[in-house]
């Protein structure tokens, strides 16, 4: 504590020095002046009848804390102290409801008008002492802030081809079967287009799969789809592809946006103090915070219940602990959002069997709206010629028991009319989940999706429940009932546990029992055993009412980067088989080689994926582009290293490579390291944050040139070197090369052929240099003769 004893001395010399030197000033009040944009305006200023008040400086020390900087207060005949809503501010103290009083057009407060704050002053130090309780001063907001929209690169025009093709050959007969997807990209978005080839046994066809344009606007959270896609279900829809025009939020555009509430944690600190903030028993934050409330919005929790507990630990080491349930759910919308999705078109038919049959017409929209934090609402319709069906839904957190959603919706059709109903609860827990539904639906219900013979389920109950039991395992049940309003209602209940034996072991036990008449059933036991980081070994057993099978495999997955992988399989009983399979990977792609026999029937396969980029008049092959790339230059320069967030991904050819799997609407760190570039070079930087748009890519060029300089070695016509002080220029530079002893000057920026002038008291020469064919990194030419230049 001596150290802040002689800080106080210091300030407290300053408040006594500038105390005096200030002159204290008798200033006339006058009622109803001052700006207008004060606090009640001027109509509520408090009107002061002419009378003295003392202009005064003094330091500040807050709860004990000493302020660096002093300030100007003014005190009534009374003694009363006032301060400019300025330097409340900057105490952070709360502004009084009691009107200012205007002094020469400043609004000064009342301090005694502060709920909570008491003050005196210390004449001997001239130090104005204020202590205040906690809600006498504004909150602390805490915790990593929400990152600013970044612009994205604009992406270059170009284009990405992906195939996935695998060839089969099993008793003589031979096919070939592929996956196609060719893509282009410009700064309106990017467009794709997939195809299904086959060919073998004398047939050959081309299916078209999907072709659309999708334009992203991260900016608003919003997509815009042109084409072929797959529509918005919302709380009771289905899913249909179509081809027409789908629009709505996206939210994934912006990758740090989290749609669903998150907890406020407020507290209060009397001093500095320091807060942790542990989400079940996890630190997830640690941050400083001054005297006063404080509050940490939008903690940063997992979904499910949980507690975060609150540490408050002041100067003197005294804790204080708040501890708060929550509960939070990605079924919800934080109060206010809105997330949406609105299409049109025209359903499609037989897909991956006809390449474009498009049926009847539709029109579709899905809106959803946080009402509050607790409670979220749905409203949807779906609109065709023969059809038209309406629907609400709803969303509420119950804090102590989790989340509970209804839905109901009415159809007209040509069937006639009908109704939908469904009702449901769910708990997430770190210990234990459950969840109950039951669904509806009258024999009419027509929705999006189904068709004049669907026979829609008169009614489903759904019942699970999981268990995390640690290191005794975790457990799970589910019961399922469906009644048909004319198929055969289905009843079957399933079970599963799992737990970890001995260090690297995992044994799975399952089960499945149809509770309808055939009582069929169903139960597997699996052991896997981890050899290595990716590398298992497992034994599995099922059996069912009338067969029963076994396997054993041993695995190891490809790794992250170039490198090898394999797969073995021995089976016995009703599926008795053999597999062997061998993976191979490396920049340019994924290959795979399979050989099967089943049911005494040998098979051989192989596979190839890959993809191929286009980019700025040059094409490169790669991996599978289901991610943004870049393509990175670094001037002319071979065998440049490229990393991407510190780990190699890359190296330059003829100056370029290809950096792939960026992550869209997030800023992607690309790298080079000095010692990859040689001597020569010039570079600005060796960092640049990239960020691109969904599929799209852009070329990345690092500042870096060759210096190409070389030492030369000029002398005059006597066979002098050029006196030490002399300069050399090269025409079109601003740049001046100092010759120093024995004629010697290093000049950078030289061509193979350039002619260079050497300046001396006010004489010039002109000198051609030639740099050889591989100069190295430190040519030296000369002697170079500089004729006309004289001692």
């Amino acid at each position: 504590m001596p150290i802040l004893h002689c800080r106080v001395h210091r300030r407290s010399a300053l408040g006594i020095l500038m105390g005096s030197l200030l002159l204290a000033t008798s200033i006339p009040g006058r009622a109803g002046e001052g700006a207008s944009g004060s606090p009640g305006g001027p109509a509520a200023r408090m009107a002061v009848a002419e009378q003295a008040f003392m202009e005064i400086w003094l330091a500040i020390r807050i709860n004990d804390s000493d302020l660096a900087t002093p300030a100007r207060l003014v005190r009534d005949s009374s003694g009363r102290l006032f301060a400019t809503a300025g330097d409340l501010a900057r105490w952070r103290i709360r502004l009084p409801a009691q009107p200012p009083v205007t002094l020469r057009g400043n609004d000064y407060f009342s301090l005694e008008s502060v709920h909570g704050l008491v003050y005196h002053i210390d004449e001997r130090e001239q130090i104005l002492v204020l202590d205040g309780q906690p809600g006498a001063f504004t909150a602390t907001t805490l915790g990593p802030r929400r990152a600013a929209y970044v612009p994205l690169a604009a992406p270059s025009v170009g284009g990405f081809f992906n195939y996935d093709l695998l060839a089969n050959t099993q008793n003589g007969r031979r096919a070939l079967d592929g996956l196609l997807e060719f893509g282009i990209f410009n700064r309106f978005g990017f467009g794709t287009s997939t195809f299904l080839g086959h060919g073998g046994d004398g047939q050959h066809r081309l299916l078209r799969l999907d072709t659309a344009w999708t334009q992203d606007d991260p900016e608003n959270l919003t997509s815009l789809n042109l084409g072929d896609g797959i529509s918005h279900t919302g709380a009771w829809g289905r899913a249909v592809r179509f081809g027409g025009v789908q629009w709505g939020t996206n939210f994934a555009t912006q990758p740090d946006f989290v749609p669903f509430p998150l907890p406020t944690v407020k507290g209060e600190a009397a001093l500095p103090s320091t807060v942790d903030l542990y989400v079940d028993n996890a630190l997830r934050l640690s941050q400083n915070v001054p005297y006063g409330p404080f509050e940490i919005p939008r903690a940063p929790v997992v979904t499910g219940d949980g507690q975060v507990r609150l540490v408050v630990r002041d100067l003197l080491g005294r804790e204080t602990v708040l501890t708060q349930p929550y509960y939070v759910s990605a079924r919800l919308l934080q109060a206010g959002l809105r997330d949406y999705a609105y299409e049109t078109g025209f359903i499609r038919n037989k897909y991956a069997s006809e390449n474009s049959n498009y049926g009847d017409f539709f029109a579709a929209g899905t809106h959803r709206v946080g009402l509050s934090d607790r409670l979220t609402g749905e409203v949807r319709g779906e609109l065709l010629a023969k059809q038209q069906t309406l629907g609400l839904a709803a969303s509420y957190l119950i804090p102590a028991l989790g989340v509970a959603s209804a839905a109901t919706a009415i159809s007209h059709s040509g069937e006639g009319n009908g109704s939908y109903l469904s009702l449901g609860i769910e708990h997430q827990g770190r210990l234990a989940s459950f969840g109950l539904e039951t669904r509806q639906a009258t024999p009419r219900f027509a929705q999006l999706g189904g068709w004049p013979s669907y026979d829609a389920p008169r009614s489903v109950h759904l019942a699970r429940a999981s268990f995390a039991m640690g290191r005794g395992g975790s457990a799970f049940v589910s019961y399922v009932a469906q009644t048909n309003h004319v198929a055969a209602d289905t009843k079957f209940v399933t079970a599963g546990y799992s737990v970890g034996v001995m260090d690297h072991a995992y044994l799975s036990l399952f089960g499945l029992r149809s509770l309808g008449d055939d009582h069929a059933y169903s139960i597997g036991v699996n052991l896997t055993y981890a050899l290595g980081g990716r590398t298992t070994a497992s034994a599995n057993w099922n059996r069912d009412a009338k067969t029963s099978s076994s396997s054993v495999q041993l695995q190891q997955s490809l790794p992250q980067g170039s490198g090898m992988g394999y797969r073995l399989l021995a089976g016995g009983g009703a599926n008795a088989r053999s597999e062997a399979s061998l993976f191979l990977q490396n920049d340019l792609g994924a290959y795979t080689l399979e050989a099967s026999r089943l049911s005494g029937t040998t098979s051989y396969r192989a596979g190839v994926s890959g993809g191929v980029a286009i980019l700025d008049g040059h094409a490169y092959l790669a991996r599978r582009l289901d991610d943004s790339f870049a393509v990175v230059q670094v001037g002319d320069y071979d065998d440049v290293d490229v990393y991407l967030d510190n780990q190699p991904v890359s190296r330059t050819r003829g100056g370029y490579a290809l950096v792939t799997r960026l992550r869209p609407y997030q800023s992607n760190t690309i790298t080079i390291r000095p010692e990859s570039l040689p001597l020569d070079a010039e570079i600005t930087t060796l960092r640049l944050n990239l960020s691109l748009s969904r599929r799209s890519a852009t070329l990345v060029r690092f500042p870096v040139k060759a210096a190409r300089g070389a030492l030369l070695r000029i002398v005059m016509d006597d066979g002098k070197p050029l006196p030490a002080g002399a300069w050399i220029t090269i025409a079109g530079s601003t740049d001046e090369f100092p010759v120093a002893r024995r004629g010697e000057a290093y000049v950078k920026g030289l061509s193979r052929k350039t002619v260079v002038q050497a300046h001396w008291k006010d004489q010039s020469c002109e000198i051609e240099v030639t740099l050889p064919q591989n100069p190295g990194p430190l040519p030296i030419l000369g002697p170079l003769p500089c004729h006309g230049v004289q001692p």
